[in-house]
């Protein structure tokens, strides 16, 4: 053997002896093998389900509302309407004779205070307010015995059998309002919604006019009036002052004004139906009815239903079979945001049951409407029923003593707690 192979098997007979010393040391485990999908024995791991998404909102006040900012009053105000360029709220009383308009400035951080208190002149009564562009527009009107018509002649609405909104035919009440309906206006005021100074007092301005206009509603621009006079329907738009930035005049020896949500109805007879103005564009539509919306005015007109852009020129026309939305039901009411196609569309659809006062809620129509419930014309799904704000749609109270604000105000709601009243905000 040479020194070589001496030399390895050496080194293979240490190797051995190494390994025979070594043979009770623990061997690390092999790995479980991951049970594959293919095996018989294996179980799927549940997948999580997403939670579903809440139905979308087309109210805020579907999400339910908190108590915010309050201002407390020596009674439960009978309208109320913010002015958002100066942050006045303005709360409309009953007085021993007449009304009183109390106002108070809202601080962005809630802080309240009052700022000044108005009597309404010659013991009129409320008619309608409204807020905009830092003045208060009020239309007042005495009683067919030429004096204020008294809380009396209002009601509480509690002895109405059928659904009501907005001003009766021929009349300029409006729910909310101190006066009688049918009561006929006798004076147009403008306020300053910081101090409460009088900006205008049509009667004053316009001593020997005896045709005291009616309070459409508040814009940017001004204020929305409709006047009746003897041979004619004026409807404009004025300042604070009481001038006029548009007008139009339409000729009728046998008008009789209508006031809706931003239109009015003149009374004049059209080739199908009236004639209707829009507010604050002025357009001339016609038609058995008409409303006009966010984006544009929708009438239904001789069996159609005729959509056209905010200055009244046409878009479509769709005929209506006998059983359409269109033809069977009286729209009392609908979602702030509704836009004229959406409009269109809900009309042109099939109705149920028989002709019905009905309010569209995100594209749904409502007819199982209580009775007695004052409709909001543009705050579905909700009215008012008694003293309370309820969801028509799914019946629930959003407080049992609640007030919505008038005109622009209108998606507004109020709470009052029998000494102070709290804005509403909503929560959707």
């Amino acid at each position: 053997m040479t020194k070589r192979a001496a030399a390895i098997a050496l080194v293979l007979t240490g190797c051995t002896w190494m390994l025979a010393g070594c043979s009770d040391v623990t061997k690390p485990a092999s790995p479980t093998p991951t049970p594959s999908s293919s095996s018989p024995s294996a179980q799927p791991t549940p997948e999580a389900r997403p939670a579903p998404l809440p139905e979308p909102v087309r109210n805020p006040y579907q999400g339910g509302a908190e108590r915010a900012w309050s201002v407390e009053l020596a009674d439960r105000p009978s309208s109320v309407v913010y002015d958002r360029q100066s942050g006045t709220l303005v709360a409309a009383l009953a007085a021993a004779r007449g009304t009183q308009l109390h106002a108070f400035s809202v601080a962005s951080s809630g802080r309240t205070l009052p700022t000044w208190t108005y009597e309404i002149p010659d013991g009129a009564e409320l008619i309608a307010m409204d807020a905009s562009s830092g003045s208060v527009f009020v239309s007042v009107g005495l009683g067919t015995d030429g004096a204020g018509s008294g809380a009396a002649g209002a009601g509480s609405g509690a002895s109405r059998e059928e659904p009501t909104v907005g001003a009766a035919p021929g009349s300029s009440a409006a729910p909310g309002s101190s006066a009688a309906p049918g009561t006929e206006p006798s004076d147009l005021i403008v306020l300053s919604a910081r101090s409460g100074a009088e900006e205008l007092r049509w009667s004053r301005a316009h001593v020997l006019d005896t045709e005291v206009p009616r309070l459409v509603g508040a814009y940017d621009s001004g204020a929305g009036i409709a006047r009746l006079g003897r041979d004619s329907v004026l409807a404009a738009v004025i300042d604070a002052g009481g001038d006029a930035v548009k007008d139009k005049r339409l000729f009728t020896a046998d008008g009789e004004v209508t006031i809706g949500a931003d239109i009015i109805d003149t009374g004049i007879p059209a080739r199908s139906g009236t004639t209707f103005i829009t507010f604050p564009q002025l357009s001339e539509v016609s038609g058995d009815e008409c409303w006009s919306v966010t984006d544009g005015i929708v009438c239904v007109d001789a069996g159609q239903v005729v959509e056209y852009d905010e200055r009244g020129n046409l878009r479509r026309a769709t005929a209506l079979s006998a059983r359409s939305a269109g033809s069977l039901y009286h729209v009392q009411g609908m979602d702030p945001d509704v836009t004229a196609g959406e409009l269109a569309s809900a009309l042109a659809e099939t109705g149920e049951g028989d002709h019905a006062t009905a309010v569209l809620a995100a594209g749904r129509w409502l007819t199982d409407i209580p009775a007695g419930a004052e409709l909001l014309e543009r705050g579905a799904p909700f009215a008012l029923v008694g003293k309370g704000i309820v969801n028509l749609a799914t019946g629930e109270a959003l407080t049992d003593d609640g007030l919505a604000g008038e005109g622009r105000s209108a998606d507004m709601f109020f709470e009052w707690d029998g000494s102070a009243l709290h804005y509403l905000r909503p929560l959707g």
